[in-house]
């Protein structure tokens, strides 16, 4: 009954004990260092321009998902800038020129 001594720490849970520890304080150091900033703004206040453009001049690569959205995105306004051209031309009158066909 009641055991008033300790028994001594198992060696591998030491180690583990401190590998954690140093990885904490890895964390804490780099957290210490990190800015955070808030963009506050209307749409297309060039929120995420800024965030792209810091992410280019630190050298932080975009992932493939990224890529591949920004990708999409261009797609999409080329497609919806020519419809935006050819209902005008209907608007306007103006035919295109033979040597444009």
């Amino acid at each position: 009954m009641g055991s008033c001594m300790s028994t001594p720490a198992d060696p591998q849970m030491a180690a583990q004990n401190k590998e954690v520890e140093r990885q904490l304080k890895e964390t804490k150091d780099k957290l210490s260092k990190q800015v955070k900033v808030l963009l506050l703004g209307s749409g297309d206040s060039g929120k995420s321009t800024i965030l792209k453009q810091m992410r280019l001049i630190h050298k932080l690569p975009f992932t493939a998902q990224e890529i591949e959205g920004y990708r999409q995105l261009v797609f999409s306004n080329v497609i919806l800038g020519l419809k935006a051209l050819i209902d005008a031309m209907d608007e306007f009158d103006i035919e295109v020129s033979d040597e444009n066909k």
